[in-house]
C-alpha cells in the first residue's frame, strides 16, 4: 500500500510541476520573441569588426576597446553569445528574476538574490550543465539548486538556450577557471618536492563553488598541495552561501568547503584590512612548513567591483597587494571584473590601474558586459 500511494504521490508532483516547466520555456523564449517582433527591420552585421560593434545589436555598455563576443568566445574557447537588441537582454534577465520564486518553491534553503547572486547561479548551472562546454563541473553547480526544480535543467536541451546571460557569464567563467587552475598547476610543477602550500581567498564569492570544487579535488589527487580557501562577502550572503554548502555536503559527503567570512567590502579601512591580515599573517594552510615564501596566495574577484563604492575597487587591490608582501608571501589577482579607472578595455589603462597598487599584467582579456575586465596579475 506504501509503495502505491508513494507512486501515487510522486506522479501528483510531477503533474503539478508541468505548469512550472512550461513558465520556464515561456520566460527563455517569449523574451527574445517579443523584442525580435519589435524590431522587425533589424538585420545583422555582415562581418564584425576586430574591436568593438554596434551597441544596437548587443545591449550591453561597450566602445572600441572591447572584443566582440565572435573573439572572446575564441580566445575562452566557448561559444558566443548572441547579437542581439538591448530590450532582449532586458526582458530576459527581468524574466529570469520573475521566475526565481517558482523556482525555490518550497525550498527551505532558498539563498537570497543579493546584487543579483542567485540569478547569477542559476546562469553557471545552465552553462554547466553542458558537457561540450568548458564549464562543465560534472553537476557541482547542479548540486546547489533545490531538488524541485534542478532537474528541469536535465530534461531541457540546455545546451540550445538562447545565448544571452548564461552564456556571457559562461565566458567569464571558463577564463577564470582557466586562469586559476593555472596558476594552481604552476606550484605543482615546482622543482623542489617540498609540499606546496595554496591559499585561495575569494572576494565577493556570491554562490559560486569554485572554491569548494578545487579543495574536493587537490585534497583527492595532489598530496604534494595543501590548500585552504577563505570566501568573503556580505553577512546575509555568506549565510545564505552556508546553506547551500550544507546541500552539497549531504549530496557530495566528500566534498571539503571553503571558510566564510562575514564582511562588507565597502568597509575598506575597517573589517576588510583586518580580516585579510588575519588571514594572510596568521600563514593559514602552512602548518608543516616555517616558510611564508611557500605559500602562494590566489585572491579571486569575480563581478563584485561593479557594486563597490568609488575608491574601493583600487583600494582592495592595492590592501591585497600590500598584505601578501608583509607576509612574504607570492601572490596572484586573478579576475573578471571591472577595474576602476579603466572605463573600456584599453590593456595600457589596465596596467597602469594594476601597477599604482602594487600587481603586474600578467594576461588581459576585455570582454562585452558589466564585468568587462578579465585578467591575471601578479605581485610586482
Amino acid at each position: 500500500m506504501a509503495i502505491v500511494l508513494s507512486s501515487w504521490t510522486w506522479r501528483r508532483r510531477r503533474r503539478s510541476i508541468y505548469p512550472l516547466l512550461a513558465t520556464l520555456v515561456l520566460l527563455q523564449v517569449l523574451p527574445e520573441c517579443a523584442a525580435w517582433s519589435l524590431f522587425p527591420r533589424i538585420s545583422l552585421p555582415k562581418r564584425l569588426s576586430v574591436r568593438g560593434f554596434d551597441r544596437t545589436y548587443y545591449g550591453l555598455s561597450q566602445n572600441n576597446t572591447i572584443p566582440d563576443p565572435l573573439e572572446v568566445a575564441a580566445i575562452v574557447g566557448v561559444r558566443p553569445c548572441m547579437m542581439a537588441p538591448k530590450l532582449v537582454w532586458k526582458l530576459a534577465w527581468r524574466g529570469h528574476g520573475a521566475l526565481l520564486p517558482l523556482l525555490h518553491v518550497g525550498d527551505g534553503a532558498k539563498p537570497r538574490d543579493s546584487k543579483q547572486s542567485l540569478k547569477v547561479l542559476w546562469c553557471k548551472a545552465i552553462a554547466s550543465m553542458d558537457k561540450t562546454s568548458k564549464v562543465f563541473d560534472d553537476k557541482w553547480t547542479y548540486d546547489t539548486l533545490p531538488r524541485g526544480s534542478r532537474w528541469l535543467l536535465r530534461i531541457l536541451p540546455t545546451r540550445w538556450f538562447p545565448r544571452l546571460h548564461h552564456a556571457n557569464i559562461e565566458a567569464r567563467t571558463a577564463y577564470l577557471d582557466q586562469i586559476v587552475q593555472g596558476e594552481i598547476m604552476d606550484r605543482v610543477r615546482q622543482p623542489d618536492n617540498a609540499i606546496q602550500n595554496i591559499r585561495l581567498i575569494s572576494v565577493g564569492a556570491g554562490y559560486d563553488v569554485r572554491c569548494s570544487r578545487l579543495l574536493s579535488q587537490y585534497y583527492a589527487d595532489h598530496d604534494t598541495i595543501q590548500m585552504t580557501a577563505y570566501e568573503c562577502d556580505l553577512d546575509h550572503v555568506v549565510q545564505s552561501k552556508q546553506k547551500i554548502l550544507d546541500r552539497i555536503q549531504r549530496r557530495r559527503p566528500q566534498s571539503r568547503h571553503p571558510t566564510l567570512i562575514s564582511m562588507d567590502l565597502n568597509d575598506l579601512n575597517g573589517t576588510v584590512t583586518q580580516t585579510l591580515q588575519e588571514i594572510i599573517l596568521q600563514d593559514g594552510g602552512n602548518n608543516n612548513n616555517n616558510n611564508k615564501q611557500s605559500t602562494h596566495t590566489i585572491f579571486i574577484s569575480e563581478g563584485v567591483m561593479i557594486y563597490l563604492n568609488q575608491g574601493v575597487p583600487s583600494g582592495l587591490l592595492q590592501l591585497c597587494s600590500e598584505t601578501a608582501i608583509q607576509a612574504g608571501s607570492t601572490a596572484s589577482f586573478c579576475f573578471a571584473d571591472r577595474l576602476e579607472n579603466v572605463p573600456g578595455g584599453d590593456r595600457e589603462a589596465a596596467i597602469l590601474e594594476l601597477s599604482r597598487n602594487g600587481w603586474e599584467l600578467i594576461d588581459f582579456c576585455p570582454k562585452p558586459g558589466l564585468a568587462r575586465h578579465m585578467g591575471l596579475a601578479r605581485l610586482l
